[in-house]
């Protein structure tokens, strides 16, 4: 029988609800205020909560606040003597799936616990499958801890073996390496020197090691992605992270690694960084991979024009990207791709294009979607 914690301070009210919850087969349990409520849930939380407005101490809005951080599978819906638009949205702003206004109807408490049910059962569904995909992420990144576990990585060359070994696709290890050799050039520029300049390099080329968690269904998927799905893809650089950080010679290289997927302004994961706090590696980083995602093919759209690539990263600097990195990216385009005659590039000859607007072809690459493009940075176009 589901359950159902109403909460109101007026017993008049209580009695007559818990009179309706019983006849339409809930197991309904009663509380006088938001305190003795928190305590009931704490004993056995409810599918549904039925929370008052307007009850002395704190108010139905506190009391909804914390139960959708405590309870996040507690469907909770607002109760309230008057229609007022303002406390009607606030309650949709926190989280309550539907509003009740007094007086109401049997048959407007049924619709309303309906809809709490189905919410309750869809994020008890949810959380089973986010569960099931991270199982199977830990799963999928369990060969990489093993094989550190086995051949301890101590050289540049040891981990060039250990990224061959570990069946990532040709494409992804060309990207990784073009992402990591822009990322040098960025650094450079930046007046970055040894030994965070071996670092930037080297967490470029595990930037995408994360990949291998990941089921294919995910890597392939054309279209959006489902919650849970980017709930899982947001967990993978943590896991990552704390498999690098046990390597002493990658452990340097395991924060950059970790905040890749930050956003200058706050708005990234796995935790929130904003600005300076995104360490400046994970910076760099972040700007090279979208970068070079947008001048090279991927598997459901074809490679930008140079100028519209600087143009799109150029367009979220503030936002996704640290604004000096990108002017140092402009500038190594500058020096790089937009003059006459081959040029090095972090001691490699590179030949320019016959034009502006293609890169040099120093890494031939299929394409196959990173897990930054599978996020569809909905959020920026940058590397749509």
């Amino acid at each position: 029988m589901s359950s159902v914690l109403l909460v109101d301070d007026e017993e008049l009210i209580r009695v007559v609800m818990m009179r309706w919850l019983e006849s339409l087969g809930y197991e309904p349990r009663q509380a006088a205020d938001a305190d003795q409520a928190l305590q009931m849930m704490a004993e056995r939380p409810a599918d549904v909560a039925l929370c008052d407005i307007a009850m002395p101490g704190h108010d139905g809005l506190w009391l909804a606040e914390r139960l959708r951080s405590l309870y996040p599978d507690s469907a909770v819906i607002m109760v309230t003597g008057s229609l007022d638009v303002d406390a009607a949205l606030t309650s949709l702003s926190i989280g309550a799936v539907d509003y009740l206004a007094k007086p109401f109807t049997r048959d407007q408490l049924r619709e309303s616990m309906r809809r709490g049910m189905d919410w309750h059962r869809d994020a008890v569904r949810s959380r089973g499958r986010i569960a099931a995909l991270q199982s199977e992420l830990k799963e999928r990144l369990a060969p990489l801890a093993d094989y550190l576990r086995r051949i301890p990585v101590t050289t540049n060359a040891g981990l060039d073996e250990m990224l061959e070994s570990m069946g990532l696709d040709r494409a992804t290890i060309e990207h990784s390496r073009r992402v990591s050799l822009l990322a040098v050039n960025l650094a450079l520029s930046l007046g970055i020197r040894n030994p965070e300049l071996c670092d930037v390099e080297r967490a470029a080329l595990l930037h995408d090691l994360g990949r291998l968690s990941l089921p294919k269904t995910i890597l392939s998927r054309p279209s959006a992605l489902t919650e849970e799905e980017r709930a899982v893809i947001r967990l993978q650089p943590k896991l990552l992270h704390e498999i690098i950080r046990d390597c002493p010679f990658l452990e340097p290289s395991s924060d950059a690694l970790r905040s890749v997927y930050e956003r200058f302004d706050g708005s990234g994961y796995p935790w929130g960084l904003k600005g300076e706090e995104i360490p400046i590696g994970a910076r760099i980083i972040a700007v090279a991979d979208a970068f070079d995602t947008m001048t090279h093919q991927r598997l459901h759209r074809e490679a930008r024009a140079l100028p519209e690539a600087l143009f799109e990263i150029q367009r979220c600097r503030n936002t996704q990207f640290d604004p000096r990195i990108v002017d140092a990216l402009v500038k190594v385009a500058s020096l790089h791709w937009f003059q006459s005659g081959p040029k090095v590039v972090a001691g490699e000859k590179v030949d320019n294009p016959p034009g502006p607007s293609r890169l040099p072809e120093y890494g031939h690459v299929d394409g196959v979607d990173t897990p930054l493009e599978l996020e569809h940075l909905a959020r920026s176009e940058a590397t749509r």
